[in-house]
């Protein structure tokens, strides 16, 4: 048995125990949980929840490292470059891409390959050499990166593999990139005005020469628009751990700033304000999701089972099969407990399904997806979750990233920095493919 199949048969184990010891007596004598049985059930729920999160991050790591391997294959020095390619494919790469730039190479060539790894090389190369790296880059290394004074560190724009390599990363990281739409753009460009506010009519049955055709002018779109926002990022790495031979750049870069730029992109995504920043899912806008698509899903204090119903039936038929839930853990917990009503209310089957490794977490049977981000404060009109189509939150990632290479700022601790200038935005296009949940 492998460990992510160990993992999953452990939190099972605990599921099953924490309902059996701690949930179904009281449930059996038609009593409410005592305050140690309580206690007792969320202790047992948060160590499974703990080794979901386990097996989660395999996933991540297993992608990344897959990602990795078939993209970049570089594992080497500036001294052992190990070039998969033919000297002669490189200078053919080289040549297309300083007549038309990185885009010139076609996809999926050996072309494209020798650039991507010649691209990788030259950029291990100047964060490994520093000021040296100004006399000991060869010109096709310069070529391949565009760099600004390079005797001090300086700037530099990183070749589109590390760039893709990051951004992998960061969706094997952050939820919604795995299930949003994404568009990429150069130099602060706009995705312009893509939310829908108003769609237009059903299409009408006519004769094959009709004297009319009704016109349709009802299509409107938001206002607000997707645009390249900055954000930084920094990193720190020993000069010591820089200097040895078998230290992987590359690896450590893409899990470094992509955890770091995942946790800022998620908590935008879901809490963003809109200005200067994304639109959340969980910010009532007009140019997102209005309160018109907020659902109350339990009393004032708690999620029920009539409640999560009443929000699936919120949502059109035409979005479920692509739909998810989305909660914290806290609300997962509650979720937990509660039973459908067949065979008499709260005597059913579990509402919650956990994962197994055929299939992820799900609620009423919609797949489930967790972010500490989601607000968790179980009160009044709060928000609590959401199930929703998350193809329609767009997100704009900028490709014209620059990273920085601090020499001296970390001297004394024996370290080099890592700043990565990024943009990028992210809001929902379309309001009707998204039930927001609240309390009463």
């Amino acid at each position: 048995m492998n460990r992510k199949m160990e993992l999953l048969q452990r939190r099972a184990e605990l599921i099953a125990q924490a309902r059996r010891d701690h949930l179904e007596p009281a449930v059996k004598e038609k009593r409410a949980q005592t305050a140690e049985e309580i206690a007792q059930y969320e202790a047992v729920m948060k160590e499974a929840a703990g080794l979901k999160a386990t097996v989660d991050n395999l996933d991540k790591q297993d992608a990344l490292d897959a990602e990795l391997d078939a993209s970049v294959g570089i594992r080497g020095t500036l001294a052992d470059p190990g070039r998969p390619t033919s000297a002669n494919i490189e200078k053919q790469a080289l040549a297309m891409f300083k007549g038309g730039g990185y885009e010139a190479v076609p996809k999926g060539t050996p072309e494209r390959k020798a650039l991507d790894d010649l691209q990788a090389r030259a950029f291990v190369a100047w964060w490994r050499l520093g000021p040296d790296a100004g006399t000991m880059l060869t010109p096709e290394y310069k070529a391949a990166l565009n760099i600004t004074d390079l005797t001090r560190g300086g700037y530099l724009r990183p070749p589109m593999s590390v760039i893709q390599g990051i951004l992998q990363a960061v969706d094997n990281l952050v939820f919604i990139r795995q299930l949003a739409t994404k568009i990429e753009t150069w130099e602060g460009g706009s995705a312009g005005q893509v939310s829908r506010e108003q769609d237009i009519d059903d299409m009408e049955w006519s004769t094959e020469l009709p004297t009319s055709i009704t016109e349709d002018d009802k299509l409107k779109l938001g206002m607000r628009e997707l645009v390249c926002n900055p954000f930084r990022k920094r990193i720190k790495v020993s000069k010591t751990l820089l200097n040895m031979p078998g230290f992987d750049i590359l690896t450590y870069v893409y899990q470094r700033l992509g955890y770091k730029i995942g946790i800022t992109q998620e908590k935008a995504y879901l809490l963003g304000t809109g200005v200067k920043q994304p639109l959340g899912l969980f910010v009532a806008s007009n140019y997102g999701i209005p309160t018109s698509r907020d659902y109350v899903g339990g009393t004032t204090t708690a999620i029920t089972y009539d409640g999560l119903r009443d929000c699936r039936g919120a949502l059109k038929p035409q979005y479920r099969p692509k739909a998810h839930w989305l909660f914290h853990r806290d609300a997962v917990t509650q979720i937990s407990k509660l039973r459908t009503d067949i065979g008499g209310a709260g005597t059913g089957s579990y509402l919650w399904q956990p994962a197994n490794a055929d299939q992820p977490d799900r609620i009423d049977g919609i797949p489930l997806v967790q972010s500490e981000y989601v607000p968790n404060t179980f009160g009044t009109g709060q928000y609590v979750g959401m199930l929703g189509d998350f193809s329609f939150y767009y997100i704009l990632d900028g490709l014209n990233m620059q990273i920085q290479r601090l020499v001296e700022l970390y001297a004394e601790s024996n370290q080099d920095g890592l700043i990565a200038n990024v943009t990028g935005d992210g809001m929902p296009v379309l309001s009707e493919a998204f039930v927001r949940i609240k309390l009463a």
